[in-house]
């Protein structure tokens, strides 16, 4: 027999590999067993609450919806990552992980997730998710106030509304954008994340448009809808419209903004389009 003595930096990547290999495990094992809060769906298929289920994408996206959900399962929805003073014990605050954030019963914030998210894809899409949670849960205290809330209606293409919210200032179709420390403008007819283009403005104002299409021919009345755009956790957010086509609001506003516009739609009229909103044939076809 042979005896060949293998290189110590080989034997210490092998059982690196084996170390990470057996936390994966353990970690879907964890976000398998987790019970997350049931949410009241509709007829329509939207939710009352805004626990939007991390296994919603369809079709190709499927194993990013689980592999977000694996990851992000049960994490604070304001954030992940950063761990505060008052969490750590009066430490002074570091980065962490999921399973340290859980723990020490910090508070995190998406600043730090880059670092140990698996994959950019599902790092976009579960920062994004963030972005709704936080702004839906705004847009709920509406409720009492008289506004009627729906999150995540789903439209046959597969594609969602992020918030639709019926209340006395009028309908609103709103979509959440987390841009976590960078600079939002927002100018006559287009928004610039960091300078970039984008197209929030012209999807916006589509979205808008055939929401209204549906709600108005259930309805039996005109139903306009005015899009908004709600911005989460961005360094500085410019609006140099005086009279914007699509509504841009800071995230953690949104609920405030909305509340003080002047009212438009009697009580009745909003009772009515929130139960057509919540109807699934509303939203078939279209």
């Amino acid at each position: 027999m042979v005896l060949v003595s293998c290189p110590r930096a080989y034997t210490a990547g092998a059982r690196r590999r084996r170390q990470r290999r057996a936390g994966r495990r353990q970690e879907r094992g964890r976000s398998q067993s987790r019970k997350a809060r049931p949410a009241e769906r509709s007829a329509a298929g939207c939710l009352d609450e805004v626990e939007k289920p991390v296994t919603a994408l369809g079709g190709r996206n499927r194993r990013l919806g689980t592999s977000a959900g694996a990851w992000c399962g049960g994490l604070p929805t304001e954030g992940v990552g950063i761990c505060t003073a008052r969490g750590l014990g009066g430490q002074s605050a570091g980065r962490c992980g999921p399973e340290e954030a859980r723990r020490t019963g910090a508070q995190p914030s998406e600043e730090a997730v880059p670092r140990w998210s698996p994959d950019r894809e599902i790092r976009n899409w579960a920062l994004g998710l963030a972005g709704e949670r936080s702004t839906g849960r705004r847009l709920n205290t509406l409720r009492r106030q008289g506004w009627r809330v729906l999150h995540s209606v789903q439209w046959p293409s597969g594609s969602d509304i992020d918030h639709l919210v019926i209340g006395p200032s009028g309908v609103f179709t709103i979509n959440s954008k987390c841009h976590r420390g960078k600079t939002v403008w927002y100018g006559d007819h287009a928004i610039t994340v960091n300078r970039a283009p984008t197209r929030y403005i012209v999807v916006s104002e589509h979205e808008a448009r055939r929401t209204s299409r549906a709600l108005s021919d259930h309805c039996g009345f005109l139903v306009p809808v005015r899009p908004v755009i709600a911005i989460v956790g961005a360094a500085r957010l410019s609006v140099k419209n005086a009279a914007p086509p699509v509504l841009v609001i800071d995230g953690a506003t949104v609920h405030t903004v909305l509340s003080g516009l002047a009212p438009v739609l009697p009580p009745e009229r909003v009772e009515r389009t929130f139960s057509v909103a919540r109807r699934g044939e509303t939203w078939a076809g279209r």
